[in-house]
């Protein structure tokens, strides 16, 4: 039993448990370089109702986060879909706001099209998660900068200099969308 003054054994896993909940909660990790590394995650599911209904509550969790540039982001297929997703980086206010927009952004000369355009024919593998590199940047720092991901979990780097805000969307679907405000 712990005692005033004196840490004991207990304590001290006691006091380590909660630290691993509180980072896994708050999803903040270290990388083995020692750069903080920030989880986005796609969450929720989607399902056809024939005559009734197209439901999907597919979302990017956390929306808008922050990190510092140098910071890893990890993106997390967390979803109950089989579906690929990309985290791409495009201009603010360029993403779809509107259901004509969202469910016709693959159409010719919309920005899902360049997305596909620019980045699919880089995709080397499709089952495999992969960090397209449009921009030029060491890392996540510019427009169609792009992380797909079939399946499991990728991180990239975050190399935009800190004041930028990173705007995202995923081109496969269109209506999730955040930020990354880096510091």
């Amino acid at each position: 039993m712990p005692t005033v003054g004196r840490l004991t054994s207990s304590t001290i896993l006691r006091f380590g448990a909660a630290v691993a909940v509180l980072v896994a909660t708050v999803g903040l990790t270290t990388t083995a370089s020692g750069a903080p590394n920030k989880t986005i995650r796609t969450m929720g599911t989607e399902d056809v109702h024939i005559n009734s209904k197209i439901f999907s509550d597919l979302r990017f969790s956390p929306g808008n986060t922050n990190v510092k540039s140098g910071d890893v982001l990890t993106l997390v297929h967390a979803d109950d879909t089989d579906e690929p997703h990309t985290l791409t980086i495009i201009d603010q206010g360029e993403a779809p706001t509107d259901t004509e927009g969202v469910f016709g952004c693959g159409e010719p000369g919309t920005l899902c099209d360049e997305v596909f355009s620019t980045v699919g024919p880089q995709i080397v593998d499709q089952s495999a998660p992969q960090f397209i590199n449009v921009s030029g940047g060491s890392g996540l720092d510019g427009r169609l900068d792009t992380i797909y991901l079939p399946s499991g979990s990728i991180s990239v780097p975050v190399t935009a200099p800190a004041g930028t805000t990173l705007s995202f969307f995923c081109a496969v679907h269109a209506w999730i969308q955040g930020t990354i405000k880096v510091g």
